[in-house]
């Protein structure tokens, strides 16, 4: 029992500083190796479902960021799948948004809309105004990438409003970027 309480200490320790690698990686927009940090603590055995979705979003962030348009999709479908097999649907509207996101950036089109539209009221129905202002961001770009400014500024808007709410830091940032 001792050799099994030890290798779990050495396991929850080095993906601790796998993650710790792989974010402060991402402050320093070295999204490459972010990546990097993540696949390898995504290599590790037997994490939970919880712990594999959160290495996988970070990962599909880091390659949204650096512009990897061939692994994202197999990323958002791990996503969406791992969400859908958990039975949670927070998790599921932000793989979606982050979709959403991902095909905005990338000139929009149909599937990212209704991938956007489903986060926004999954997040309503969850009361989550951090998902909210995220999901309203990702409308924002999809309608910036296909023209359509003149509801950025109001989706821009009420992305603020909701990050302000929620008390996130993180939300308020990437609304205020």
């Amino acid at each position: 029992m001792v050799q099994d309480d030890s290798a779990i200490r050495i396991l929850n320790s080095e993906l601790e500083r796998l993650k710790d690698a792989a974010e402060s990686a991402e402050a320093r927009y070295e999204y490459r190796t972010a990546v990097a940090y993540y696949t390898e603590a995504l290599r590790l055995s037997d994490l939970a479902p919880e712990e594999r979705f959160a290495l996988l979003n970070g990962r599909a962030m880091a390659l949204v960021r650096r512009g990897d348009m061939v692994r994202h999709p197999a990323e958002r479908e791990a996503l969406t799948g791992l969400a859908r097999q958990m039975g949670d649907r927070r998790r599921l509207a932000e793989a979606m948004a982050v979709h959403g996101y991902y095909t905005g950036i990338r000139g929009g089109n149909y599937r990212s809309q209704a991938e956007a539209d489903e986060a926004i009221k999954l997040a309503e129905t969850l009361d989550d105004d951090r998902l909210r202002a995220f999901a309203h961001l990702v409308q924002a770009v999809r309608n910036y990438a296909i023209d359509n400014i003149d509801t950025v500024w109001e989706l821009c808007e009420q992305a603020l409003q909701f990050a302000r709410r929620s008390g996130s830091e993180q939300a308020l940032f990437e609304a205020l970027a």
